[in-house]
């Protein structure tokens, strides 16, 4: 099904070894990249080092398209794209905030973390400005979120978002 939309590469947020083995292996096997970057929905805030590391593989033009996907595909998917809306396509926090939660984002305390992040990463960082300073922000296009039920790379994922950048 990815390889049916033209998906180079997977952005996977899983943080469980044995799901990360697993589709590692079936990605490679159907000719498409891989590239985990384990981030933990809870309470706390996500390590900065990971969230930046997920967007830049989001602002690398050579693996897109690119597939994005969580357990769920509801919180940290849109988390992600929330900040990657904001960074680099120069939307309002709070129009990023908003399609977030019509995407499915859980606006609990068990997510607070996500929330507390992203409100207070809510300007471009000085790394986002040094790449548009170098000239190193691609024009971007829009997202295209597609909902399927079908078995995916991992099997679980519900709701994801094919990155068409």
């Amino acid at each position: 099904m990815l390889r049916a939309h033209g998906v180079r590469t997977i952005l996977s947020l899983e943080v469980a070894p044995w799901d990360i083995w697993v589709e590692r292996r079936e990605a490679h096997r159907y000719g498409i990249r891989y590239r985990s970057v384990p981030i933990l929905a809870s309470p706390l805030r996500p390590p900065e080092k990971r969230v930046k590391k997920a967007l830049l593989v989001l602002h690398d033009r050579s693996l897109r398209p690119i597939y994005i996907h969580c357990l769920l595909g509801e919180d940290r998917n849109t988390f992600i794209i929330g900040l990657y809306r904001v960074y680099f396509q120069d939307w309002t926090p709070q129009a990023a905030w908003q399609e977030m939660l019509r995407s499915g984002f859980h606006d609990a305390w068990r997510l607070h973390g996500f929330k507390t992040y992203f409100w207070s990463h809510a300007r471009k960082p000085d790394w986002v400005k040094r790449l548009h300073a170098h000239g190193q922000n691609q024009t971007p296009q829009p997202l295209t979120p597609i909902e399927s039920r079908n078995k995916l790379v991992s099997g679980r994922c519900r709701f994801s978002l094919p990155v068409h950048l």
